[in-house]
């Protein structure tokens, strides 16, 4: 597949064809394309005269779908990755890419930041796309063992807060006898009609029956 690219028909250069200033993605393998139509947010689509597809988003010119070649018109990395999602459901998972050096190698480094299931014909993007792919992943995995560095911290700090609490418990002294049920004595929990104190309630005589 080839992707051409170049911004609003705006040329890069006097004496050169906006062809040559744009990105074209062209399948690799020869094979039939397919006819399927992009959808997606914002975008809008027109089937012109000689059978090619232009899409639009917002209004503004963004590629143009050529049967067995993609034009890009944006350079922009949001359009840059429609295209590719595109270019891959209809030209496949290996793309063949011509235009500006620059915007091949930044389309590489999207399909990589995106993790497509994409890759490039050409050695060179090939290996752009898997070094920065290989930086995502590493960047990943120091994010892994930050994140792991900070969920050990946070255990061990609430082991010793743990053990501390137990230590106290440990050292805290046994109570009294008197203040096992909080000081009261046997004389406290008599029945009170049964005292002899001064207040006690007076009874009557006692009778032999």
């Amino acid at each position: 597949m080839t992707f051409t690219m170049w911004n609003d028909g705006i040329f890069w250069g006097s004496g050169v064809e906006p062809q040559a200033r744009a990105v074209v993605f062209r399948q690799t393998d020869a094979g039939e394309p397919n006819e399927i139509i992009y959808r997606g947010p914002s975008i809008t689509y027109e089937v012109l005269v000689n059978g090619n597809v232009d899409y639009r988003k917002d209004g503004a010119a963004l590629f143009v779908d050529e049967g067995r070649t993609l034009r890009l018109w944006d350079q922009e990395r949001d359009a840059l990755e429609i295209a590719l999602r595109f270019a891959q459901q209809k030209f496949g998972s290996t793309l063949t890419l011509t235009g500006p050096e620059a915007f091949q190698a930044a389309a590489a480094r999207v399909a990589a930041e995106t993790r497509m299931h994409v890759g490039f014909a050409d050695p060179e993007l090939e290996r752009i796309r898997q070094i920065r792919r290989a930086e995502l992943d590493a960047e990943a995995a120091e994010r892994r063992v930050a994140q792991r560095t900070i969920e050990n911290k946070r255990d061990r700090e609430r082991d010793a807060h743990e053990r501390e609490r137990l230590r106290d418990i440990l050292r805290a002294p046994d109570p009294e006898p008197g203040d096992v049920d909080g000081g009261s004595t046997a004389r406290d929990r008599e029945d009170p009609e049964g005292s002899d104190g001064p207040d006690a309630p007076e009874r009557g005589p006692d009778i032999d029956r």
